[in-house]
């Protein structure tokens, strides 16, 4: 078994689930500091921080209560609160502005098509609802989940339900009145989880860094091979590759596996908030996060003036056909960074374009989904990469404008980056 499949097997079918603030968690935390310790990275160590963590209680029930009697299995989405309460149901269609206006109180039924889960469910909070019943879009892929929260207690009941059942709610509702009546159990309590740090100093500008990352952390409803087990595996494997080409390395590789992104991205706010005087002098950030496997792959950036350099360069290198477009979620681990100045980068499949699979966030996200030779061959890519952006000659300083909007981070005011010979330039 190859370094990449046994990692794989080991996070996915040995420890299973990663859920924030969870043992398995702990366990996968402890597994791989023990990997970058056999890679012989400098200083592999835990980076511990508090926060506050949700437990599912009893499984959560919604039960048609008129015109009939009928219960649909659902699922409670993390930081979604204790409810046992009835009210008639909405139909939200997409959960859009439009869709939601003149709907009276309810449990608004909806696919969450307008936008990302988060944005819907705080248009829900504005306007009072009385909770969310999300319908996965995905016909055939189950239950599904993500957190409501961002690390805080939501404020009105949420659950997911099949896409089948989903019909069945909006065909009711077709015909005439919906009541419904949804129990769901969960607590919080504060508790403690872990980034997982390990570095390869640089040879001419140690005080320089490039960031690679990935969520360690997944789901409690199944095993995340591909979110983010696949990403994980990969910032493992570049930091094999490249302890072995250590000595070529001029700037420092600080290779991470983040904590609690599936709850708010808050290992990778920690992270940039304790390190922000260092992140001055850091050259980009390479995010690991739902890796990039069919190819033509291609770089989606943020905050990347010279991208398209850098494509074209790779692509001309290697020989292979080679992508690039500019990023514009901000769900994902590089966002902490970016908001800093940080320039950032992910390695993509299919011409830049990152269409997920189905089955993120539901139970079938499992490691027999992941070719293993293909994330290799992935891993291989990204640590050229990497080596590239940290041995760029650099031209001369660029003041650096943080992407505005984050919550929880450190600053955001402007960040210079330092000159020193190695000075931080047009980013590459």
């Amino acid at each position: 078994m190859s370094e990449v499949a046994n990692n794989l097997a080991v996070l996915c079918n040995e420890i299973g689930p990663r859920f924030a603030g969870t043992e398995s968690y702990r366990r996968a935390a402890e597994f791989m500091v023990g990997q970058f310790a056999a890679y012989q990275l400098n200083r592999p160590h835990l980076e511990p921080f508090a926060f506050t963590a949700w437990r599912r209680g009893v499984p959560a029930r919604l039960i048609i209560t008129a015109p009939v009697t009928r219960e649909f299995e659902c699922y409670a989405l993390p930081y979604s609160p204790t409810t046992d309460c009835q009210a008639p149901l909405v139909n939200g269609g997409t959960g859009s502005v439009a869709d939601l206006a003149g709907l009276g109180p309810g449990f608004v039924v909806t696919d969450g098509a307008s936008g990302h889960r988060q944005e819907v469910y705080e248009r829900l909070v504005a306007r009072s609802f009385a909770g969310i019943i999300l319908i996965n879009r995905t016909p055939g892929g189950g239950l599904h989940t993500g957190s409501v929260g961002n690390g805080q207690p939501g404020k009105i009941p949420a659950v997911s339900v099949r896409y089948e059942d989903g019909q069945a709610l909006r065909q009711l509702l077709a015909v005439g009145d919906v009541s419904a009546h949804l129990i769901a159990d969960s607590h919080l309590e504060p508790a403690t989880t872990w980034n997982v740090v390990g570095e390869l100093p640089g040879s001419e500008c140690p005080e320089e860094l490039v960031i690679v990352g990935g969520h360690l952390d997944s789901h409690d409803i199944g095993p995340g091979a591909y979110d983010n087990a696949a990403g994980a595996v990969m910032v493992l494997e570049m930091a094999r590759l490249l302890a072995q080409r250590r000595g070529e390395l001029k700037r420092t590789v600080r290779f991470i596996g983040f904590a609690a992104e599936e709850i708010g991205l808050l290992g990778s706010q920690h992270h940039a908030r304790a390190h922000a005087e260092e992140l001055r002098r850091a050259r980009a950030m390479f995010n690991c996060d739902t890796p990039g496997l069919s190819r033509p792959w291609g770089l989606v950036t943020w905050n990347y003036p010279r991208a398209g350099e850098l494509a074209a360069n790779v692509s001309r290198e290697l020989g292979v056909e080679f992508g690039c477009r500019e990023g514009k979620h901000n769900r994902s681990d590089q966002f902490p960074f970016t908001a800093l100045g940080v320039p950032a980068v992910v390695l993509s499949g299919g011409r830049g374009e990152m269409t997920p699979p189905f089955y993120l966030h539901m139970a079938g996200d499992t490691a027999d989904r992941i070719p293993t030779a293909k994330l290799a061959a992935a891993a291989v890519m990204a640590a050229h990469i990497v080596l590239r952006l940290a041995n760029d000659p650099g031209r001369k300083n660029l003041e650096r404008k943080p992407v505005g909007g984050v919550s929880n981070t450190t600053s955001s005011s402007e960040i210079h980056a330092t000159n020193n010979g190695c000075a931080a330039d047009d980013r590459l």
